[in-house]
């Protein structure tokens, strides 16, 4: 086992160790046990962290042509590590699947080992990584030709490959409608049998991401502009020309983003005049929904949501541009007095936010999930900077 200085998602079992290849195979089945409608079973190692350094563990990377020592490539003993279990499954279970993510040290292509009959692995496009501004069959960006190469390089050794991506998540609108698209079509012919795709309920900023990956995951042939059409008449109704122009705007100024990693909404989003364009449309769609009849008002509704999802993400912006990380990374001198004054001022947009648009509401779809709230509450940052200001004396 290699045990992080941090403990938790830092450790690491030993996949040669035989007691532990026995542990994880008594788990597996126990788990087909208690789920028999299951088709496969996670041998997930811990997120990122580096795997066991034991002699055994090292001998078998080099068995395989695997030289280096630092356990930061693992994909030939994790592929070992598979088969070793599924001999070890009980013969009922036989035609089950055990899965391995396709992620940080298990992301490259093997060496020499090969996937079993059985093994099944989904490839994660991870955004810290390759670029989301492009689909990754674009070859102008040259981190999703490394990303291509590697789909399909797995395509032609996986029985059953899946994908990870991220459709619905951080603070900010984001449009990727252009890229899935591409994305999931292009998987499909290299290879691709199913999706795993990570979509936070952040309906608010978010919402044509989730309809169109829907869609996508049922048809890859279905006219995307139609549905998008669809989206922005049957939802919104009366208002939905701008509202059209608010998430097109969207998809146009992700499309028109340079090339680079790890752009899932902080890049477009850390320009003032960004969140300026898009709530020109939100105003001209609020305008339009404060004169609807009351039977239409599931489309003010559905406006209403939308605005106050943008503002209230927009004011966390506003705050980490002059206060927080952002402001931080530029190397601005921050007034933690001046923090104080601006959480205190815009409190009420939080609390009303979180009461509106929480888990907990019985209308309201959410804007963000219950743990994103956490990380950006309002009394949790005026003390850090009460601190900082008893700090400086």
């Amino acid at each position: 086992m290699r045990i992080s200085e941090s403990g938790g998602i830092g450790t690491n079992l030993c996949t040669t160790n035989p007691e532990v290849l026995d542990i994880v195979a008594k788990k597996v089945n126990a788990f087909f046990d208690a789920n028999p409608d299951a088709i496969v079973a996670s041998l997930d190692p811990n997120d990122y962290a580096p795997l066991c350094l034991c002699d055994n563990c090292l001998a078998l990377d080099k068995s395989y042509g695997q030289m280096k020592e630092d356990g930061s490539e693992v994909t030939d003993r994790l592929l070992h590590f598979s088969k070793e279990i599924y001999d070890r499954l009980e013969p009922k279970y036989k035609d089950k699947y055990l899965g391995i993510l396709i992620y940080g040290m298990q992301m490259k292509l093997p060496k020499s080992a090969k996937p079993h009959a059985h093994h099944a692995g989904y490839i994660c496009d991870e955004t810290w990584t390759y670029d989301h501004t492009r689909p990754w069959n674009d070859p102008t960006s040259s981190f999703n030709r490394r990303f291509y190469e590697l789909v399909k390089g797995w395509g032609a050794l996986l029985p059953q490959m899946g994908y990870y991506d991220y459709y619905g998540a951080y603070f900010s609108p984001w449009g990727v409608v252009h890229k899935m698209r591409e994305d999931l079509p292009a998987f499909h012919d290299l290879g691709g049998t199913y999706l795993v795709l990570e979509a936070q309920p952040m309906f608010a900023i978010q919402g044509l991401n989730h309809y169109i990956a829907n869609l996508l995951n049922h048809d890859l042939d279905a006219d995307v502009d139609l549905a998008m059409e669809e989206f922005f008449q049957k939802y919104y109704g009366p208002a939905a020309q701008p509202m059209r122009d608010y998430w097109l705007g969207v998809e146009r100024r992700f499309a028109l983003e340079r090339p680079c990693t790890n752009n899932i909404g902080s890049r477009p989003s850390m320009h003032t005049d960004f969140w300026e364009e898009l709530d020109v449309p939100l105003r001209q769609a609020g305008a339009v929904a404060a004169t609807l009849p009351p039977e239409d008002k599931r489309y003010a509704d559905r406006v209403k949501q939308a605005i106050d999802g943008f503002n209230f993400l927009r004011l966390n912006y506003n705050y980490e541009d002059r206060y927080g990380s952002y402001a931080r990374r530029r190397g601005v001198k921050i007034d933690d007095q001046a923090a104080i004054d601006f959480l205190t001022a815009n409190r009420q947009i939080y609390d009303e936010c979180r009461k509106n648009y929480s888990a907990a509401s019985s209308y309201w779809p959410m804007i963000l999930p219950d743990y994103f709230f956490p990380q950006l509450d309002v009394d949790i940052r005026i003390n850090e900077h009460r601190a900082a200001l008893k700090k400086a004396g």
